[in-house]
């Protein structure tokens, strides 16, 4: 098995490239051999993503066709788009030991603080798209007199997947992520109603079926998700089905009552695991497990914080 080499921040520099407007994420340490490279990009380079590329979020064009607005001339309009590549840049960050693995050698990782350090940041950059959004629609929404109710609402941005890194031509992602607003910082780390598990749990099909039912309602209204390091990046590479993921390990399971009970077992050996309903586009956490095999996350909860209503029983 080869050996493994921790990354530092400090030996990923992020470039903004001249000649195509990109910004580009590079490694200039010294602990790594580069076999391959990103076509059109210098040696070293692993991630890039052009700001002109970065397209607006339909709702915001619809509504400034409403109002007669080009949404280019107004200022905010280019600090969307850069706020939208940061998004894509920090993901990215995150996800670098996948990249360069795919060009370099040997492996690497993060170190757990390093990794927390950039979700932090991660969580940050989303925050900057939501009140950038918000902020261009109170200005168009301030130019016109029709009922509010007449006007589209913007709900959520969809960005173009970034140029990552392929066997010597630009790899487009197989499922890029939308961006929805991120839950409020309260609602990060801790969930409410944790409870303690002893033996096998939520195996009845009833609590399934109210389950199945919740993960829908979420998908529809793309509740904000938050899935392990590295999970949705693997998860795109898998076809449809319900998953437990210890980290970026996914283990696929028949139904979801199994998932659970798996979960459960799983978050009382590892210290934490999470179970995912995967459609091929949009994830969903349908429950998240902590030490002892605690439930520190349930989609139904997630719900109604939101103030969203499932249609299933209690």
């Amino acid at each position: 098995m080869s050996r493994l080499v921790y990354l530092s921040r400090v030996d990923i520099r992020q470039v903004q490239d001249r000649s195509t407007g990109a910004i580009t994420l590079r490694y200039t340490g010294r602990k790594l051999r580069f076999f391959d490279r990103l076509y059109g990009y210098p040696d070293g380079t692993f991630f890039a993503v052009v700001l002109s590329e970065m397209p607006l979020p339909e709702a915001l064009t619809t509504l400034a066709s409403a109002v007669g607005v080009d949404l280019d001339s107004l200022p905010l309009t280019v600090e969307l788009r850069r706020a939208v590549a940061d998004v894509l840049v920090c993901e990215a960050m995150m996800e670098a030991p996948e990249y360069l693995n795919m060009c370099a050698d040997p492996r690497t990782a993060w170190l757990e603080a390093d990794a927390r350090e950039l979700e932090h940041r991660s969580l940050a950059a989303e925050n900057r798209v939501r009140e950038t959004s918000r902020a261009i629609e109170t200005a168009l929404r301030r130019r016109i007199k029709p009922p509010a109710a007449a006007l589209p609402a913007v709900r959520t941005y969809a960005p173009m997947p970034p140029a990552g890194f392929g066997s010597r031509f630009i790899e487009r992602l197989p499922a890029p992520r939308r961006l929805a607003p991120p839950p409020e910082p309260e609602e990060v780390e801790v969930e409410e109603e944790i409870e303690e598990i002893d033996g096998p749990v939520e195996t009845s099909e009833t609590t399934g079926k109210r389950v199945l039912a919740a993960v829908k309602v979420a998908r529809e209204q793309e509740l904000p998700q938050r899935l392990p390091g590295g999970a949705r990046r693997a998860l795109g590479h898998l076809p449809a089905g319900l998953y437990v993921s210890h980290g970026a390990s996914l283990d696929r399971k028949a139904d979801i009552c199994s998932a659970m009970v798996e979960g459960a077992e799983s978050g009382k050996r590892a210290g934490e695991s999470t179970v995912i309903d995967w459609d091929g586009e949009w994830p969903v956490v349908a429950r998240r497990y902590g030490s002892h095999g605690r439930i520190v996350y349930r989609v139904e909860d997630a719900l109604r914080r939101s103030g969203i209503a499932t249609g299933a029983a209690a």
